[in-house]
């Protein structure tokens, strides 16, 4: 299993909503400008002034495609792509 990590800071205008939509545990669709959707689950969030800012785990695929600063879209569960399976997935555990 690969695993990757992601930390992204919702801007204040979206704060709010993401204070109250995202809890961890939930599995959401990313889609970075230009790129290909992929699934991330939230790990945890954090305040910081005015922002949010989201922990997630990722594909480490996807994670060495991210560029620093790079601008995303996260989409709640039924607002936007679906949730993409395979490499672009979140990583689960092998038993």
């Amino acid at each position: 299993m690969l695993a990757g990590s992601l930390l992204a800071t919702v801007a204040w205008s979206g704060s709010a909503r993401a204070k109250q939509d995202l809890k961890p545990g939930m599995t959401l669709s990313v889609v970075p400008a230009e790129g290909k959707a992929f699934a991330a689950a939230v790990c945890s969030l954090q305040q910081v002034d005015t922002r949010q800012r989201v922990q997630l785990a990722i594909n480490a695929r996807v994670a060495a495609r991210l560029s620093p600063g790079q601008t995303l879209r996260i989409f709640l569960p039924d607002t936007g792509p679906e949730v993409p399976p395979g490499r672009a997935g979140i990583p689960i555990p092998k038993k």
